[in-house]
């Protein structure tokens, strides 16, 4: 597959995902305008990069013609109302892959998708939309990644493997051939998920156990 990366960006978050983009603009050689955040005070800079405003710089129509948008934010229910607001300003959902990552050309990725350094996605894998996934990961043969679904470093999707949308996948999880991850989980660092995880889970430890509900988008309306 074919992946163009912008020329330049606009990032919405401040947060530690967000600091990451600030490498992967400066290794691509793109652009990166500045950062949108609603906490953070217009002028401020973040290693050299001003903050823009809040999400009223959405409505900066010459912005939105020049630039594309890529969501750093890791809280799920943050990053569905943030996808909600660039899709009504008429956003361009801007796609960042680090150059470092080995992408398959037989894998797909959706738009809006963020993949830190060296990250493998294999052949017949499947991204969706507004993924979020940091480094060291590695995505296998034919996994399946939902919307919105954030993945920390050193997670491993072995062959088959499913993940749903809106997850939160902690660092060092290791996901094994032919399981899945239901919609809306939170799968706990370090877990080794051997068996399929229900929606709305919070599963943790070795081997990964349903703990209770996630409640990862209970506040989103």
């Amino acid at each position: 597959m074919v992946i163009t990366n912008p020329k330049r960006v606009v990032v919405l978050g401040t947060g530690s995902a967000a600091h990451y983009v600030i490498d992967i603009c400066h290794d691509l050689g793109i652009e990166l305008v500045g950062f949108v955040d609603q906490n953070r005070t217009s002028g401020e800079m973040l290693h050299g990069i001003p903050v823009l405003g809040g999400l009223d710089v959405l409505d900066d129509g010459q912005l939105r013609e020049t630039a594309w948008f890529a969501i750093a934010v890791g809280d799920n229910a943050a990053r569905r109302r943030l996808i909600s607001q660039i899709r009504a300003k008429g956003c361009r959902p801007g796609t960042l892959i680090h150059p470092s990552c080995v992408i398959s050309p037989h894998a797909s990725i959706g738009v809006g998708v963020i993949l830190n350094p060296f990250t493998s996605v294999r052949i017949g894998a499947k991204i969706g939309d507004f993924v979020l996934c940091e480094g060291h990961t590695r995505i296998g043969y034919r996994n399946r990644v939902g919307d919105n679904t954030v993945i920390a470093a050193g997670v491993v999707l072995s062959a088959d493997s499913d993940i749903g949308a809106d997850c939160f996948i902690g660092a060092g999880v290791n996901i094994l051939p032919r399981t899945s991850v239901g919609d809306r989980c939170l799968v706990g660092a370090g877990a080794l998920v051997n068996k399929n995880i229900p929606d709305d889970t919070l599963a943790y430890g070795t081997p990964a156990k349903p703990r209770g509900q996630s409640g990862i988008l209970e506040v989103v309306p």
